[in-house]
C-alpha cells in the first residue's frame, strides 16, 4: 500500500462529504460544516492547510435518519460504509462516521477497526435550558463517555506528569478495556438521548464534547447559508460566527506556526486495487 501526503487525505475526504451531501440533499437531512472544516471554509474557502480531517455537525433528529438511512442502504453505498456502534461491534467512538474502505488508516494509539479515508459526524442533543442544566447533563455522561475513550486506546496511556493521575486512571482502564468500548460507546449515546429533550434551549455534541461551555442556542441551527469548500458549496448555520466565536474566540486569527499541526496521530494509505 501506498502512503498518502496530507493533500491526498483532504481530497480523498471531500469525495466521502460529496457523497454525504447527496444524501442528505436527497433525504432532506439538515446537516453542517462544523469545527475545522467550517473554519477552513470560512477563513480558506477549503481545508485549513494543515487539517487532516472533516466535520460536520447534525440535529439529533437528523443524524438518526442518517444513520438509518445507511444501514438500509449499506449495499449501494460502498465503497463508503458507516461506522456506528449500531452496525460494527469493533467501533470505539460514540459519533458515526462514513469512511471510505478503498483506504485505509493506522492510528498511533487506538485500537484498529479498520477505519478508512472518513468523515466524523457530531450528533447535537438538547441540554437543558441554562448553562447549570448543561453542565450537569455533561458530568452526568463523563463516566462512559471517558471509559468509551480510554477502551478505544490500544495500551494505557501513561502520564508523565502525574503518578496519582495514573494510580486513579489504570483501574479505570482495566475495567473499560474488560467491558469493551461498544458497551461504553452504547451506553453514553442512548444516556444522551435519554436526558436530551427537542425543547432545551442548549445544544451540544454531549457524547463525544471536549467542553461543556460550547454549547449554543438552539436557533444556532434553524437556518442554512451555503458556503464555498474546495471548490464546491456546503451548508453553515446562517448564525455560524456565533458558533465558531463560542467554541474558538477570534477563529479568523491563524494560531503560531508551532501550532500548525495535523490533531490526529495516524498514517493513510491507498489499498492496491
Amino acid at each position: 500500500m501506498r502512503e498518502l501526503s496530507l493533500r491526498e487525505i483532504q481530497l480523498g475526504e471531500l469525495q466521502i462529504l460529496k457523497r454525504l451531501d447527496e444524501i442528505c440533499k436527497e433525504n432532506g437531512f439538515k446537516y453542517f460544516l462544523a469545527y475545522g472544516t467550517l473554519i477552513g471554509a470560512v477563513r480558506h474557502k477549503g481545508f485549513i492547510p494543515w487539517d487532516d480531517d472533516v466535520d460536520v455537525a447534525m440535529p439529533r433528529e437528523d443524524y438518526n435518519r442518517l444513520i438509518q438511512y445507511c444501514i438500509a442502504h449499506a449495499e449501494e453505498m460502498k465503497p463508503i460504509v458507516l461506522k456506528h456502534w449500531s452496525v460494527d461491534k469493533n467501533y470505539i467512538y460514540p459519533i458515526a462516521r462514513l469512511c471510505d474502505t478503498r483506504y485505509k488508516i493506522e492510528y498511533k494509539d487506538a485500537v484498529d477497526y479498520e477505519l478508512g479515508l472518513f468523515v466524523d459526524i457530531y450528533p447535537y442533543d438538547g441540554c437543558g435550558n441554562s448553562m447549570q442544566d448543561a453542565r450537569k447533563i455533561f458530568k452526568e455522561l463523563g463516566k462512559a463517555r471517558a471509559c468509551a475513550v480510554v477502551a478505544g486506546n490500544n495500551h494505557f496511556i501513561f502520564s508523565k506528569t502525574s503518578f496519582w493521575r495514573n494510580l486513579i486512571k489504570y483501574p479505570m482502564y482495566l475495567y473499560a478495556k474488560m467491558r469493551g468500548a461498544g458497551y461504553f460507546v452504547k451506553k453514553v449515546d442512548l444516556m444522551a438521548q435519554e436526558r436530551a429533550d427537542d425543547t432545551d434551549r442548549l445544544i451540544y455534541c454531549t457524547i463525544w464534547g471536549f467542553d461543556i461551555n460550547w454549547a449554543i442556542p438552539r436557533e444556532v441551527f434553524d437556518e442554512a447559508l451555503f458556503v464555498e469548500f474546495e471548490g464546491c458549496r456546503f451548508p453553515a448555520p446562517v448564525r455560524y460566527d456565533e458558533w465558531l466565536t463560542v467554541t474558538y474566540n477570534d477563529y479568523m486569527q491563524l494560531p503560531p506556526e508551532s501550532d500548525r499541526i495535523a490533531h490526529h496521530y495516524y498514517k493513510a494509505y491507498k489499498k492496491d486495487e
